[in-house]
């Protein structure tokens, strides 16, 4: 078999190692996977303290888990009055054969096997503390009947009898004063349940000379539902099945769930993108989860400053990789999507700024990169440095100049490097996100990995990161697997770009250098009415039908958690120093 399992193992007393559960069933032999996941001994004697769980991942050899290359593995302990020290350890562990996937997952795998363990440990104390209070009655009475009858207790003396009773009692009060306020309240409740069962229960008190033969070493020990309720026992192994049908799923559909979790964490800062949040950490901190003020103003984007943020911020700013992009940037027609090429009309666009708007020479610096402007406004709005070449300085710098709106945080100064004719510096790009150079620098391999690439003689544009088509075929992955939708991946490609640029042009047509909006009473009724159009589909999407805004929904996830790396964990040690300087020091 292959696939992904979770298996439950006990240190067993008299055997050793041994596989008491596993799910779903297996037909493998795990005896010498559970001898070699069980090397830790938890068998000192429990002092009244609860013993911490123990997590980590390790990794097989091929000779003793032929199918299976790692596992992440949950030490744990629980509590029983017959069991050597009390104590009896327990391994909860994930087996699978794709290490990635669980190094990827590996916080939020902590945390659900964390609340499996919890809940059933709770459980253990309750009936830990219920068999003290039996243990002190039974100790009571003996000694009671001891100091009438001799020959009973033989085996003790009425001191060893006294000794037993309050290191019992003082283990119990120990146990008790390092429960939380809920937690004891969960178990005082749950003792209230065994005290009513132990009322109907008319067995005499068993006295000690009898009962001491449990804690030897000749019999098993009692079943691990017995010493943490049946009933809630079998709500573990509910919890355990969920957390198997979760993290045996294919990684990419791991990679979705998560997000669909908060979205941002730490809290950062949010620039509205049609709609759509996109990550940026230079701006001011914001509330993802209960933010309802649109920051696509650019009042908003024009007061913008850089803001100094902790390194437990910029750990969480990473990046991901990937390989290839598609063509084009139009959308694909389908019977139930309306042609939204024809609602921003690129012929009415461009006689509007021939004729009309006084920017019509920035307008033609980028005419024929319209294809391909998608694809920059994007790599801007998402934070990643993006260097231009060209042969012609001032050609890039009117590119550039156009393009600096797009910039998240952008405070519409002439304090930007347009232009670098030396070596690329990393501190620079990252600070200025957007830069020109000519085609004869080479940009070192080291950089080249942190930037996009756009060349304004060969209209190309040549990622090194991920753009959207890794995420777009994830979604489309998942869309199939989930059998929700029927789509085409060229349709969401061209929606996403498509959005791009008509922000450049909705950006363009109505505001000025300085990012005020420019709707004077001057434009006659057909740009008023284009303007109408672009806006309507910038900011409210109207002219999208309510399939196409829950494709948007789902992309919208992906890009706000672009910047975060499941596959390269060290990959901030090359730059996040850059950020923090560059922060600290503005």
């Amino acid at each position: 078999m292959n696939d992904d399992f979770i298996v439950l193992t006990e240190f067993s007393q008299r055997k050793g190692p041994v596989t008491r559960m596993t799910i779903p069933p297996q037909s493998l032999d795990l005896k010498s996977f559970a001898i070699q996941i069980m090397t830790t001994d938890y068998q000192k004697e429990f002092d009244g303290t609860p013993v911490s769980d123990t997590q980590f991942v390790i990794a097989f050899n091929r000779k003793s888990m032929k199918n299976f290359n790692c596992a992440f593995v949950n030490h744990f302990t629980l509590l029983d009055i017959q069991a050597r020290g009390f104590v009896r350890p327990i391994c909860l562990s994930f087996v699978s054969n794709d290490m990635t996937k669980i190094m990827q997952n590996l916080p939020k795998m902590m945390k659900d096997f964390s609340e499996v363990t919890q809940k059933l440990k709770l459980n253990n104390i309750a009936i830990f503390i219920h068999e003290i209070n039996k243990y002190l009655i039974q100790l009571e009475k003996t000694k009671e009947k001891k100091e009438k009858d001799p020959t009973v207790a033989e085996k003790f003396t009425l001191k060893t009898l006294h000794d037993y009773f309050i290191d019992m009692k003082n283990l119990k009060e120990k146990l008790l004063k390092s429960l939380k306020k809920k937690q004891f309240k969960y178990i005082q409740e749950k003792l209230q349940i065994l005290n009513e069962q132990e009322m109907h229960n008319s067995n005499a008190i068993i006295l000690i000379d009898d009962k001491i033969t449990t804690v030897h070493l000749d019999r098993e020990l009692r079943p691990i539902p017995l010493v943490c309720f049946p009933s809630e026992f079998e709500f573990t192994k509910f919890q355990l099945k969920s957390i198997h049908s979760k993290y045996s799923s294919q990684n990419y559909k791991l990679i979705h769930d998560n997000l669909l979790f908060p979205k941002v964490n730490p809290k950062s800062s949010l620039l509205k993108f049609a709609g759509i949040p996109l990550v940026n950490f230079n701006q001011k901190t914001h509330d993802l989860e209960n933010e309802e003020v649109d920051f696509l103003t650019q009042n908003y984007l024009k007061n913008c400053k850089y803001k100094k943020i902790n390194q437990n911020l910029l750990s969480e700013y990473l990046f991901v990789t990937e390989t290839k992009i598609p063509k084009e940037i139009f959308a694909v027609q389908q019977k139930e999507t309306p042609n939204l090429t024809e609602k921003t009309n690129e012929k009415n666009i461009n006689e509007f700024f021939r004729s009309q708007n006084p920017k019509k020479s920035k307008w033609k610096s980028i005419q024929k990169y319209q294809k391909q402007i998608g694809k920059v406004i994007y790599s801007l709005l998402i934070g990643k440095p993006l260097v231009i070449r060209s042969s012609n300085e001032k050609k890039c710098t009117k590119f550039i100049e156009s393009m600096k709106c797009f910039i998240p945080g952008e405070k519409f100064s002439n304090e930007k490097i347009n232009w670098i004719i030396s070596d690329l510096d990393l501190k620079i790009l990252l600070s200025s996100k957007i830069c020109g150079v000519s085609n004869e620098l080479k940009i070192p391999k080291e950089i080249q990995q942190f930037i996009f690439e756009f060349s304004l003689e060969t209209s190309s544009f040549i990622p090194d990161f991920e753009l959207q088509s890794n995420l777009i075929q994830k979604i489309v992955n998942f869309f199939i697997s989930n059998k929700e939708y029927s789509i085409e991946e060229s349709f969401l490609t061209s929606k996403l770009f498509e959005i791009a640029l008509n922000a450049y042009l909705y950006y363009h047509i109505t505001f000025d250098k300085e990012g005020e909006l420019q709707i004077k009473n001057r434009l006659d009724n057909q740009v008023q009415d284009q303007h109408e159009k672009i806006l309507t589909h910038f900011f409210d999407g109207s002219v999208l039908l309510k399939h196409d805004k829950k494709i948007l929904k789902c992309l919208s996830i992906f890009i706000s958690k672009q910047q975060l790396n499941f596959f390269r964990p060290n990959f901030q040690e090359n730059v996040f120093q850059f950020h923090l300087d560059f922060l600290q020091n503005n």
